[in-house]
This record gives C-alpha cells, structure tokens and sequence, in this order.
C-alpha cells in the first residue's frame, strides 16, 4: 500500500481480519487511512469487529452479502479492492463496484486464489482481458491477480 499510496481500502471476505492487518500495516497514516471489510457470517463479523476496536487500529467490518453491502452500504471511493470472498462471485462483485463508482481510473485490484480456483475465477480473469486492464497473475501459493483499472 505504502507503495501504491492507497489509503482507503476495501477488503471483501473479512475472515478473522488478518488480511486487513497485513494491509493496515501498508498504510502510512491511520489518522486518513482506513479499511472497509465484508463478512458474510455474523459470528466471525462481529468477533472480527471486536478484535479491531480493541487493537484500535481503522478497520470497519460490514457484516452481510457483498452485493447488498455494496449496493447500500458502502459510500466513496476506494483506492484498493481485495477481493477474497467466493470466487465466483468476484466478476459480479467488481462490476458493481465499478457501476456504484466506488472504484475507478487508477484503483489497485487484488484478488487471491486466481490459481488455485483458476475455473471460479476465470469469467473475473477474462474481464482483465476482455477490458484491455493491465495485470498479473503472482504465482503465490494460491495465485493473486494484481492490477490497476
């Protein structure tokens, strides 16, 4: 992030936050910065929020659907979207992000496991393509999608 100078990111798939703290740690001022996150399951949302508070670090956890939380929740911009959720769905999820302006011209795109669910994530991998987006596959373990739109 540091080297991106994104300071408001949007991570889809929250887990139990770790993600989010690796790229805390990328933002240079917590004062401006800040991570916006989307959890499906409720029980690990709310732990997962409680768990930030306490470290007192800028990360905002949405409990929900990603298209609902997207559709009605989220406002701004964002300058980076990590897409970690279900793999299938990171086509539609992008589309939407792009149609409400949440994400735009110079927004850094990661999404994890383009490799290893390499057939979930093809129709997302051929929007890159498609769209003439310049990007890269990093052949992680898992494999993640870097690009800027």
């Amino acid at each position: 992030m540091l080297a991106h100078g994104g300071t408001r990111l949007l991570e889809i798939g929250t887990a139990h936050g770790l993600s989010a703290l690796h790229m805390l740690c990328g933002i240079a001022d917590w004062e401006t910065g800040s991570i916006e996150t989307i959890e499906l399951d409720a029980d690990v949302a709310a732990a997962t929020q409680q768990r930030m508070d306490e470290l007192g670090v800028p990360v905002r956890v949405h409990q929900g659907d990603a298209a609902r939380v997207i559709a009605d929740v989220l406002g701004g911009t964002f300058d980076t979207v990590f897409l970690d959720a279900q793999k299938s769905h990171y086509l539609q999820q992008l589309e939407a992000l792009l149609a409400r302006g949440l994400i735009g011209s110079g927004t850094l795109v990661l999404g994890d496991n383009v490799i290893d669910r390499s057939e979930e994530c093809a129709p997302f991998l051929a929007w890159f393509v498609d769209n003439h987006v310049p990007h890269r596959v990093v052949p992680t373990e898992c494999g993640l999608l870097v690009a800027r739109l």
